[in-house]
Parts: C-alpha cells; structure tokens; sequence
C-alpha cells in the first residue's frame, strides 16, 4: 500500500509542479505578448523541454546525488565490494518507476502542443535532434550532479553539494535569449 501511495503522491507533487510553472508563465503572457525572444508557444516548448528532461533524470539518474550519503555513512564501502560497476550501482539504484506516466503525459502534451502552434516543424529529423538534445541535456546534468558529489571525497561533509546541484540546476532552466 505504501508504495501506490507514493507513486500517487509522486505524480501529485509532479502535476502541481507543473501547473504552478505553467500558470507563472500564463500570468506573465497576460501582460505581454513576447518575452525578450519568446512567444507564448515557445516558452510551452521550453517548459515541456524542461519537464522531459528533468523527468528522464529523475527516472534514470537519481541515484547519483546519494553518492554524499554512501561516503558519509561507509556503505559505500560495501557496494565497492559487490561484482558491478560502482558508478553503475550508485547511479541507476534508485529508479522511480512513477516518472514513466509523467514521460508519457509530457510527451503527449508536447506532441498536442507542436501540432497545434508548429505543424511544419514536425519532421523525423528535428523529432531526431530533439531526442538527440535532451538525452545529451540528461547526461550533461548527470555528468555535473556526480562531479560534485565525487567532491564528497576531498571534503569532510559536503552536504552543501545538493544546494550546489540545486543552483546548476535552477540556472539551467533559464531561456537563454
């Protein structure tokens, strides 16, 4: 029971994250109709974007931002010792099963939103480079959450680690324009 519970609870916390960004932005559209270089549409695009790729890493990579945790408690000890590839077993552990509905629902929300405001962008080699460009996104912001976390090795406690990642990350959901 516990887990549908926080599978719900996950998709909960999710949905009304983003409506509160949908709604940020439909606020400020009220106002105005073009942001720096950004249309309504485009911003759409942007935060769909944004979603999908921090839903692929929360689905995949998770697990990297615990990596403090292991060097701080000594069970990294023990999962150095097990036949597989620590950074593998570090990072792909804790998979949230939760994030596949909301890869789905962004998907079709992005396929809806693309048709209707983009039709002639809808082609196999942008659909390709889109692809291309957010699984490189994912790995990159992976790359960077387990940079600093291995700085957990040179410091004694580096909990200010997370924050770190955390401010990388609200930097990177930016519009660049």
């Amino acid at each position: 029971m516990e887990y549908k519970t926080n599978f719900i609870g996950s998709l909960f916390v999710d949905a009304i994250y983003y409506i509160v960004w949908y709604y940020f932005f439909e606020i400020i559209y009220s106002k105005t109709t073009v942001l720096g270089d950004f249309d309504r549409e485009a911003i759409l695009v942007f935060l769909i974007a944004t979603f999908l790729t921090d839903t692929l890493f929360m689905m995949l990579f998770d697990g990297a931002g615990y990596l403090r945790e292991h060097i701080r408690t000594g069970s990294l000890d023990f999962i150095l010792l097990r036949p597989v590839n620590s950074q593998f077993l570090i990072s792909f552990r804790y998979i949230r099963s939760y994030t596949l509905v909301s890869l789905l629902i962004l998907s079709i929300i992005l396929y809806n939103i693309l048709t209707t405001f983009h039709p002639h962008s809808m082609n196999i080699l942008n659909i390709s480079l889109f692809i291309i460009s957010i699984l490189m996104g994912v790995l990159i912001w992976y790359a960077f959450e387990f940079i600093i976390a291995s700085l957990t090795f040179y410091f004694r406690d580096f909990r200010t680690g997370g924050w770190l990642n955390h401010e990388i990350m609200k930097f990177s959901m930016r519009p660049d324009s």
